[in-house]
């Protein structure tokens, strides 16, 4: 993330970001961490203008299979020009 140096903004998916800060847990079948030591809801990059959406969504069927009544993963969606992040189960912050 931190080779994109644009002015312009970007939103990017298809990472498994994880939700560990928020929710205390990993998402089943969890793949390695690139987002180590940066917070599950802030921006990155050599810009700070680089944001990851994808909290594991496709991870949820591993949740399901499980029985879990709570889900750690997320599916969620940025806002634009307000840059809020907003899932499934309602605005995350």
């Amino acid at each position: 993330m931190d080779e994109y140096v644009d002015d312009v903004p970007v939103v990017v998916g298809h990472y498994w970001r994880r939700l560990r800060s928020i929710h205390g847990s990993e998402p089943p079948g969890s793949r390695l961490d690139l987002f180590s030591g940066i917070g599950a809801t802030e921006w990155m990059g050599a810009k700070n203008d680089v944001f990851c959406v994808d909290y594991s969504i496709g991870a949820r069927y591993e949740e399901r299979k499980a029985r879990k009544t709570e889900f750690d993963t997320r599916l969620a969606a940025m806002r634009w020009p307000e840059r809020e992040l907003w899932c499934e189960t309602g605005r995350l912050e």
